[in-house]
């Protein structure tokens, strides 16, 4: 539900014939009435494969949002074997979910445009509480952006993997 009570966003599934779903983000009014994609899906060798995480800014006018392409559950095997998997003669895999960018769009479906090309894995958003700016999950901690200027601040990374980000209002 957006901030004003006007909107409503979500997500729809609908599988496809290689059997993998894919996610359209959907806007419709309060009610539910006048329902439309906002995010159609892309044909198979298009950009946009699956979209979620959708996050309202707090005046309502935009949507901000995760994309992924590519299969599910992605594994690759390192370029380097541990002495265990040498001497057991096997090689291990690192397998992560699908790699993520945010895209931002217009509540009218208007001014699609990405924000990231990073391939962040797990990525989440949260708006300011000003809507000037988005703090976003890297693979390295938290950066946060303006959106206006298109700068990008780090904030120093901890220890483990940050999640589950929210704005404090003053």
């Amino acid at each position: 539900m957006s901030p004003d009570g006007r909107y409503l966003a979500y997500l729809r599934a609908a599988a496809r014939p290689d059997e993998r779903p894919r996610t359209t983000l959907v806007l419709a009014r309060a009610d539910g009435q006048e329902a439309r994609s906002i995010v159609p899906p892309a044909p198979a060798a298009g950009v946009i494969d699956a979209v979620g995480a959708a996050r309202w800014s707090p005046d309502s006018r935009h949507l901000v949002f995760t994309v992924t392409s590519g299969p599910p559950g992605t594994a690759s095997a390192p370029g380097w074997r541990t002495v265990l998997e040498r001497a057991l003669g096997i090689t291990g895999v690192a397998a992560h979910g699908n790699h993520a960018d945010l895209w931002i769009v217009g509540a009218d479906g208007a001014g699609l445009r990405q924000l990231t090309s990073k391939e962040l894995d797990a990525a989440q958003a949260a708006w300011s509480p000003d809507g000037r700016r988005l703090a976003y999950t890297s693979d390295d901690g938290i950066v946060v952006r303006d959106l206006a200027s298109g700068e990008e601040r780090r904030l120093p990374a901890q220890d483990g993997q940050a999640g589950g980000l929210a704005w404090a209002p003053r």
